[in-house]
């Protein structure tokens, strides 16, 4: 009597008895896995010189989760909306097939527009700042580049799940779309995420309701992670007068009182992040006020496929200027 038929995988077998069929995964060596663990992302420009070249060591890695939390939350968008702005001038310009992007918050869709529209104005200029040594942009580029962009607006984290099913959607039926049209949004910037947390954990009464509400957190972070997108989370940061888990290397550092800063959420909010951002007020040496940008979290890394050898980011930090909505 003929045996199974051989498997597709030559690293598995399949066993067939009366009543089971049993898949057996034959070990491999470490040597031989090594080279898939270590396969690196491709980085995505900000746009932001110290940010790309200093703090991210070449840029965001394309298909993360990012978190963004920012003392100041116009920073976050501001570094969201000129990342997204970034990624789709540049493919306007060096792909065949031009990039798609979703916005969604929870702001009014017009105040969205105007920054987006400067920003965009400014990546297109060629910085990311609007500081390049062109100084006309085409009409015609920038209408093309905002038709790419989708902005949609959500009240509670119902309606952005609502959205992330449509996403989902449209990566499951790519054969449905136009001829050179992108099947899904590349990109995905998710504003005001405090607001749609708060929406969830703040209606959480009891200590069941509120693991609950906990756990729909690390549910909606598994679905972002499946988009296989990259994916921009905008928090705020919040003032403490404890020490914890989470806070910045600058935290409570020249603040005064004791106070120590941390993004909103704290570990909830870090369930749903691949590669954790925070931007904080501190007083320079000169008793001015700066803007610094620091990496908390690093889960995605930076692998040196040559030494086959893994680093990241976490720590690294820089100086930033936050002026007139954008960030240089």
């Amino acid at each position: 009597m003929a045996g199974p038929p051989s498997p597709a995988n030559p690293s598995t077998t399949s066993i067939t008895t009366a009543t089971t069929t049993t898949t057996v995964i034959r070990p491999s060596t470490a040597l031989a896995l090594l080279p898939a663990t270590l396969t690196p992302k491709p980085l995505l420009k900000t746009g932001i010189p110290q940010l790309d070249d200093h703090i991210l060591l070449g840029g965001f890695p394309e298909g993360a989760v990012i978190g963004l939390s920012t003392e100041d939350e116009d920073l976050g968008l501001a570094l969201g909306l000129q990342t997204l702005s970034n990624f789709i001038s540049s493919s306007s310009t060096t792909t065949s097939q031009p990039t798609k992007a979703i916005i969604i918050t929870t702001l009014p869709v017009q105040s969205i527009l105007f920054a987006l529209r400067k920003l965009l104005i400014g990546a297109l200029l060629g910085s990311g700042s609007g500081s390049g040594s062109a100084t006309i942009v085409d009409r015609d580029q920038v209408k093309q580049c905002l038709s790419r962009i989708s902005i949609s607006r959500v009240f509670d984290v119902r309606g952005l799940e609502e959205v992330l099913t449509e996403l989902e959607s449209q990566q499951r039926r790519p054969e449905e779309e136009e001829e050179g049209d992108p099947p899904a949004a590349e990109m995905v910037l998710v504003a005001s995420v405090p607001a749609l947390l708060g929406s969830l954990l703040g209606t959480a009464t009891g200590m069941k309701e509120r693991a609950e509400a906990i756990e729909s957190v690390g549910v909606l972070g598994e679905r972002l992670r499946g988009l296989k997108r990259t994916v921009l989370l905008v928090n705020s940061v919040n003032a403490s007068m404890r020490a914890g888990e989470g806070e910045g290397v600058f935290s409570g550092e020249r603040q005064g009182r004791g106070s120590t800063k941390r993004p909103a959420y704290g570990q909830v909010f870090g369930r749903l992040v691949d590669l954790h951002l925070m931007g904080s007020r501190v007083l320079s040496e000169k008793g001015d006020s700066v803007w610094i940008v620091e990496v908390l979290v690093d889960e995605v890394g930076l692998y040196d496929l040559e030494r086959m050898d893994r680093s990241d980011r976490e720590g690294r930090w820089g100086v930033v200027d936050f002026e007139g909505g954008v960030v240089k």
